[in-house]
């Protein structure tokens, strides 16, 4: 399993999106179905909400600036998670 993204990742505003814009697909959707976007908008719609999907194609487009100390801080929180799924999952 991979996390796929409905908008792609060079988009900033929707990156690291946690409420629907980065999912868990498998390697067959995420890369070589190139994420299945069609699938993957009606799955978000279903899970989320009528329009989930359309609502992430705006915030894609618009212009995010990150500083060093934010991705520093999403480092920092990813990280975290995973070690906190590593101890839940007994995995070293």
């Amino acid at each position: 399993m991979q996390n796929g993204h409905f908008q792609s990742r060079k988009h900033l505003a929707t990156r690291f999106s946690e409420d629907g814009n980065c999912e868990v697909q498998c390697v067959k959707c995420n890369v070589y179905a190139w994420g299945e976007q069609y699938k993957f908008s009606l799955a978000l719609d279903g899970k989320y909400g009528e329009g989930k999907a359309e609502e992430l194609q705006y915030l894609a487009r618009t212009t995010v600036k990150i500083s060093r100390i934010e991705y520093e801080e999403k480092i920092s929180y990813y990280k975290s998670l995973v070690e906190k799924l590593k101890t839940e999952k007994g995995i070293e």
